[in-house]
């Protein structure tokens, strides 16, 4: 394993999600799998809330995990994919704030 750059779950909690639209998504609070078995982090929003983060959409890991850009909802603040058109949370229009 030598020269490798592996990264504890205990390395990981508590590091800082940016988006590559340099937006903070929140803190790392947990490592867990989706229903189909696909890894991924659970990560604390600002406002208290947790999204589940797959580990395709990591673009880098270092001091932060950068991520793939997902779009912030203006009126609930939830994090949806970029392709979303409504909020999964809400139901607001997305396309109409873009």
């Amino acid at each position: 394993m030598s020269g490798e750059n592996i990264y504890t779950k205990n390395e990981l909690i508590g590091k800082q999600v940016v988006t590559n639209d340099a937006k903070l998504m929140g803190v790392v609070k947990d490592i867990a799998f989706d229903s189909t078995g696909k890894p991924g982090f659970v990560v604390a929003l600002k406002g208290g809330e947790e999204s589940f983060i797959l580990t395709a959409q990591i673009i880098a890991l270092g001091d932060v995990l950068l991520v793939k850009s997902r779009y912030q909802c203006p009126k609930c603040g939830h994090f949806n994919k970029e392709t979303a058109s409504f909020c999964v949370k809400c139901g607001s229009n997305l396309l109409e704030s873009r």
